[in-house]
């Protein structure tokens, strides 16, 4: 048992305010806990008994998070914090299934749960020796006797007792998504020997009789949870023969049953569990410390991603309690897209050793777990199995070079930038158990709007570059021509956008869709436009502006049809133009010259909040864009200069400015910068994109 004491990219530090009702309402009661299809899938295995509001914040970033049961007393505000910062968060209460701190009533200030439940413990529910002595497994703790045939004290054994309590004290909080229960070993005797007396009567069982009390006793008390309501998950900890739960973890990946036996047993638990059913590795540093490890936990992640599970690293099991975010973790594979198999071979089995390979959506998992060298061309036949990249895992003694068929993307990191440098690559080697992410070479914008043939540079919140520069073009359209592409029905499939002098034209697919002028056909100037939900119906939304000559703002549905009236981005009769942006429901507007004004109206034209972007010249204006770039679920606004240098900066809703300024382009240009907010990585949350367009290329549709 641990010594008890991460989109999503960046999150500001912020207050939640939640009404009584949202605090009443318990969030797993009546919810299907519907686990995340893209990969990877990341855990936190946190039991320390602190949680700050900075950890909370950093915890938000992971798909499933483990906490101590403590927190839903002390720290019921941080896991609501959590919940608002990630809707789709699994969090699940921890407790040990069969052993409690021998101190617990001394410490109730700090974990009063334990000290109840300690409270609760009759002396014959012990797990004792034959002569009546307790059995301690790990240091200061005490363990109890879970067996079905253990002494009942009015009507109840320890079996029943903890699982009342676990349903009516823990789950009844309403803060859980499930239990994550700890020491679900597969053997009892096996941990603690078999001189144990499991009846009270004085005398050793046998250790069969010992073994099948042992598992009906733990499989009791899951089944009695379960009846608490199917939509709770249920997770256990090192032990694979509980088919009543849903989840299990294989802690200290892979050294405590070697690689092949835990990716075995890792890959065999969701077949035989409840679903939803997955399993999750820990890895760690073995309690030597060091988040700096980066081969190791790279190790890991990649192994982890031969199978449907989660992953997660820490310092080890004596202190689960880290938020240690890895630049492997900020990127998306999407959705699995065939089983792993060894590529020499095709064989499923990880008994065998050697290079591996598994296929996503969006990349390509590549281990080698094997002493002598593998190569493999990636090209060919398995490109339509991978849209944005693969992952090369080495689990062998010696390094693998690897033959790529094409060429890569390296990750752009700062922690391991030897590994992680950014880099085009055709060919890479893969050091011995280590694992390595590449993706497919950007090419494409989607769900913003882009000149095409601009050059794109793609940047976090901050101003770091995050991958490399590309042209955003579609060679069916003229190059710098407006264009958006994205699902705007969503019906499963791409739309694109073209305004084509005063004309809004929709394309479906391939096909024409339809045309309509919404300033009439005599309006002579171009246009502006962004998509949204401006009145939350779940429809998106064409608001349209007029950008190269006067300034009248009007909104429109998918079939060309006016909502609502027009109203005017700067004022009636000003004939400078705007730039649009959506930013929630709310419109986002600047002019194209004579202003560096930022102003966000309502749908129905409303002025509600109005700043300068930046100072000096005001030429070219300001050009806008926005989207949740932190992944609090909150649009940021992206404004970048209309000329000059391509300065960018980041603004709040209310026209704080979010950081420092940086330059979208080589300093060198002096035309301004165009900017975009796009999930270019498919992480959930927008990443910002200066587009240059200096250069285009033309080819006629």
């Amino acid at each position: 048992m641990p010594n008890c004491k991460f989109w999503i990219k960046q999150f500001r530090f912020w207050t939640i305010v939640l009404t009584i009702v949202s605090l009443s309402v318990p969030f797993g009661l009546g919810q299907a806990i519907i686990i995340k299809s893209t990969f990877p899938r990341l855990s936190n295995y946190f039991l320390s008994w602190e949680l700050s509001d900075e950890q909370a914040v950093e915890l938000a970033k992971w798909d499933l998070v483990i906490l101590d049961m403590e927190h839903q007393v002390k720290n019921k505000e941080k896991i609501l914090k959590m919940r608002e910062l990630n809707p789709k968060i699994v969090i699940l209460a921890y407790i040990a299934s069969q052993e409690i701190r021998s101190d617990a009533i001394q410490l109730s200030q700090y974990i009063p749960l334990r000290a109840e439940l300690y409270q609760g413990i009759q002396s014959s529910w012990w797990l004792k020796r034959p002569d009546g002595a307790k059995i301690s497994w790990w240091p200061g703790t005490e363990m109890l006797n879970v067996a079905d045939v253990a002494p009942k004290v009015n009507g109840q054994n320890w079996g029943d007792f903890f699982s009342n309590f676990v349903v009516n004290k823990v789950l009844a909080s309403g803060l859980w998504d499930g239990i994550f229960f700890d020491n679900t070993w597969n053997s009892l005797t096996g941990m603690v020997g078999d001189n144990l007396d499991i009846d009270g009567d004085g005398a050793v069982e046998t250790k069969s009789e010992i073994e099948a009390a042992y598992r009906r006793g733990m499989s009791l008390v899951f089944n009695k949870i379960r009846s608490a309501g199917s939509q709770y998950l249920i997770m256990g900890n090192d032990g694979d023969i509980f088919t009543e739960l849903n989840g299990m973890q294989l802690e200290n990946f892979p050294y405590a049953r070697g690689w092949s036996k835990m990716m075995r047993d890792y890959a065999t638990y969701p077949t035989l569990a409840v679903p939803p059913a997955f399993s999750a590795f820990n890895a760690n540093t073995a309690n030597i410390g060091g988040r700096d490890d980066y081969q190791k936990a790279r190790y890991g992640l990649t192994s982890a991603l031969l199978v449907d599970g989660f992953y997660s690293f820490d310092l080890g099991d004596q202190n689960h309690g880290q938020t240690w975010w890895y630049d492997e973790y900020n990127f998306s594979l999407g959705e699995q897209a065939g089983q792993a198999f060894l590529v020499k071979n095709n064989s499923r089995d990880f008994n065998q050793r050697g290079l591996w390979r598994r296929d996503f959506k969006d990349g390509l998992v590549l281990v080698n777990s094997g002493n002598v060298a593998e190569t493999v061309d990636l090209g060919g036949e398995y490109e339509k199995d991978f849209k944005d990249g693969l992952v090369l895992v080495n689990s062998g003694n010696v390094a693998e070079t690897v033959d790529l068929g094409g060429e890569y993307e390296k990750l752009r990191g700062t922690q391991d930038p030897s590994v992680n440098d950014g880099l085009i690559v055709s060919t890479v080697t893969v050091q011995p158990q280590d694992g390595l992410i590449l993706l497919r070479p950007l090419d494409e914008l989607r769900n913003t709007f882009f000149r095409n043939g601009s050059f794109a540079r793609v940047f976090n919140s901050q101003g770091k570059s995050l991958r490399n520069g590309f042209f955003a073009y579609q060679k069916q359209f003229k190059g710098g021509q407006y264009l958006y592409r994205g699902d705007l029905d969503n019906d499963g499939e791409t739309e694109t956008i073209r305004l084509r002098g005063n004309a809004v034209e929709l394309y479906k697919g391939e096909n024409f869709w339809l045309s309509f002028s919404p300033f009439g056909s005599k309006f002579k100037g171009d246009l502006s436009l962004a998509v949204g939900d401006v009145d939350a119906d779940g429809v998106r939304d064409l608001v349209v502006g007029q950008h190269s000559v006067g300034n009248e703002i009007r909104i429109f549905d998918l079939q060309g049809k006016q909502k609502g009236k027009s109203f005017y981005g700067v004022y009636k009769g000003y004939i400078g133009g705007v730039n649009l942006a959506m930013a929630g429901s709310q419109i986002v507007a600047a002019t194209t010259r004579d202003s560096l004004a930022v102003r966000v109206f309502n749908k129905d034209g409303k002025l509600l909040k109005k700043w300068a972007a930046f100072t000096g010249s005001v030429k070219g204006g300001v050009n806008v864009a926005a989207g949740d770039i932190n992944g609090d679920n909150i649009a940021e606004i992206v404004a970048g200069r209309g000329s000059g240098k391509p300065e960018i900066k980041v603004f709040s809703m209310s026209g704080k400015q979010i950081g420092k300024s940086w330059l979208g382009a080589s300093a060198k240009s002096k035309t301004g910068i165009a900017v975009a907010v796009s999930d270019v990585d498919n992480d959930g949350a927008g990443e910002i994109v200066s587009l240059s367009t200096e250069t285009f290329t033309t080819v006629l549709r």
